[in-house]
């Protein structure tokens, strides 16, 4: 009998202490809501990659209600200063913004291009990320100097 009341204690006990975790569960506090970004950064490169991207952008912006920001990054040599003439890099950078451009008008998304010449692409995210306050960079890649 002494061990009939042990095993009752602790099927009691077990009970009590799974019934405790449940009303916490229950009683959990509710996650704080995410705020809507303003603004999608879609780092542009004139690849192949660069449709899948501007369509993840837009898909993004479309479910947080913002605008898209597709910038092209000039990656300019160090030998030369940031102010360089460099006539195929700009229409290069112009060409692929125009076709991204394409693709972020067919989703009725506003837009808006930037060039940036800097001596690295991550460092030339960063710094747009910074001064536009922008809020998601949408990017399918790793890249490498990115």
């Amino acid at each position: 009998m002494n061990a009939h009341l042990c095993q009752s204690l602790l099927g009691l006990a077990a009970a009590s202490t799974l019934a405790g975790r449940v009303l916490w569960l229950l009683h959990a506090p509710r996650p704080v809501p995410v705020e809507a970004a303003h603004a999608i950064l879609v780092p542009i490169t004139g690849s192949g990659f660069d449709r899948r991207e501007v369509e993840l952008g837009c898909q993004l912006a479309v479910e947080h209600q913002a605008s898209v920001v597709l910038m092209y990054v000039i990656d300019v040599p160090l030998t030369l200063p940031l102010g360089a003439p460099l006539e195929q890099a700009e229409r290069d950078a112009q060409q692929a913004l125009e076709s991204a451009r394409a693709l972020v008008a067919g989703h009725g998304l506003p837009v808006r291009t930037v060039v940036r010449r800097d001596r690295g692409v991550r460092e030339a995210l960063a710094a747009e990320t910074r001064k536009y306050q922008l809020d998601l960079t949408a990017s399918t890649r790793a890249r490498g100097n990115a």
